[in-house]
């Protein structure tokens, strides 16, 4: 299945004619930097390159993307059963700030360990893009090996004609036909091999929820089938959404201990969604939350922040720190809110 199909697209499976030789042998065009953002032009405009039948680049979505591949910092276009090596996205004229963010969020990420991969926001204004080195694949040379990745929306079985079915249900948490971080974590937890799979969710809906990314849905959760053994997929897609002006829900993906509203969550009602688990050991849900509190903390110290990012993010993503290490709920952050450095943080159980 893996060997017909597993052609390199992005977020949609392509159908072709197994008997046009031409059309499926892998091979490499030479691609210029003016033809790569014309078609990103084209990608923004179109939200769909489907005029071109050998792109495979993605169906109609909510972020254009192009799939090319690099090799020795030149760049190719993929054809055939050629896979890509990296993911290009176009800036939206109706969310200018969106790769700025993106790359801000992915930023964060590999701080604190939850990504290894890199991303580069290339060129300004209506030529800008985000080019994402994609971490699903082994490249020797112009030889490009696929990892096979599951998401959690595959792994659960979960229906993929329903748009909605990649999202909990908030007016039925326990609907079996919709995940859950617990759903999700049953899965991890019949894992066979290496690491901490469990530890390592729990970790990462902790930073969800500290960037406020309410897209961590189903499809952007995945698991890496290695050799011998099966992991966490890293981090991706994750975007510091729910501080825009004008949002009026501020509902995650995925409910924490019970809670969809962003503004409710604790650092206790993680602990306790890691707890409800049954699969770490006593005290490790707490010992894994306030640490990742803490490097969060260090991070947004450390990490440059991308041009383009609104002040306003980064305010709030200072402010949801202080506020889970401090044992408050999120809560609203005053306009006027500044960042206190320095301060000493206390441990997440003031709020268990």
């Amino acid at each position: 299945m893996l060997r017909e199909f597993g052609c390199s697209i992005a977020g949609a499976v392509t159908i072709g004619d197994p008997n046009s030789a031409r059309r499926t042998q892998p091979r490499y065009e030479p691609v210029s930097e003016a033809e790569i953002l014309q078609r990103l032009r084209r990608a923004a405009s179109d939200g769909d390159l489907g005029s071109d039948d050998q792109s495979r680049s993605m169906l109609a979505g909510y972020q254009p993307k192009l799939l090319l591949a690099c090799f020795d910092g030149n760049w190719y276009l993929p054809r055939g059963r050629a896979h890509s090596t990296h993911i290009l996205k176009p800036r939206l004229a109706a969310r200018p700030d969106g790769l700025a963010r993106e790359h801000y969020g992915h930023a964060l990420a590999v701080k604190l360990g939850l990504a290894h991969y890199g991303t580069e926001l290339i060129g300004r204004g209506v030529r800008q893009y985000l080019v994402i080195e994609r971490y699903d694949r082994v490249v020797n040379g112009e030889t490009v090996t696929l990892i096979h990745q599951e998401d959690a929306a595959q792994a659960l079985g979960l229906d993929w004609v329903d748009e909605d079915a990649k999202f909990q249900n908030p007016d039925a948490p326990r609907d079996s036909h919709r995940p859950s971080a617990y759903r999700f974590a049953e899965i991890l937890g019949s894992l066979q091999g290496e690491g901490r799979p469990i530890a390592d969710l729990l970790r990462r809906l902790t930073f969800t929820v500290l960037i406020g990314d309410n897209d961590a849905h189903a499809k952007n959760l995945a698991v890496l089938h290695l050799p011998g053994r099966s992991a966490l997929a890293d981090v991706y897609d994750a975007v510091p959404n729910l501080f825009q002006e004008g949002r009026i829900k501020c509902n995650l993906a995925l409910a924490i201990d019970g809670s969809f509203d962003h503004r409710c969550i604790s650092a206790g009602h993680l602990i306790r969604e890691g707890e409800r688990w049954n699969a770490l050991g006593a005290g490790e849900a707490e010992r894994i939350v306030t640490e990742t509190l803490a490097d969060f903390a260090k991070a947004l110290d450390s990490v440059v922040v991308p041009p383009g990012v609104p002040a306003a993010v980064t305010a709030q993503l200072a402010w949801n720190v202080e506020r889970l290490q401090t044992g408050h709920e999120i809560g609203e952050r005053p306009s006027g809110y500044r960042r206190k450095r320095s301060r000493p943080a206390k441990t997440a159980s003031g709020n268990r």
